[in-house]
């Protein structure tokens, strides 16, 4: 019962009044043609956009395939040219021999 008590109590008084308009067919007519064409507006730029990031990802896209293919068609020529050596442990080692190379030198200018 208490619950009840304090919900009848307890309630928002708010400050409008309530406005009836009259307002015209024609003008009625006017305000939803005018939304429609809003509406129509943004929904074409958002298409043109969507369009325009549709081809930009698929020439991307291509590019991207274009750079694999080049990099693995590069790995099977240097798989040829190196099928006698590891190629990865002779760059590592030459990588190291002109570390030495660095920390050996005094002249700070070379």
């Amino acid at each position: 019962m208490k619950l009840i008590s304090f919900v009848l109590y307890s309630h928002y008084h708010d400050n409008y009044k309530t406005v009836t308009e009259t307002k015209t067919i024609q003008k009625v007519l006017e305000d939803i043609k005018a939304q429609y064409d809003m509406a129509d507006q943004q929904h074409r730029k958002i298409s043109t956009d969507a369009s325009n990031y549709q081809s930009t990802f698929a020439s991307l896209q291509t590019a991207a395939d274009a750079n694999y293919n080049k990099i693995h068609q590069l790995c099977i020529g240097i798989s040829k040219i190196c099928s006698r050596f590891n190629f990865v442990d002779e760059l590592n080692a030459n990588i190291q021999n002109m570390r030495q190379d660095a920390k050996a030198i005094q002249n700070t200018d070379i």
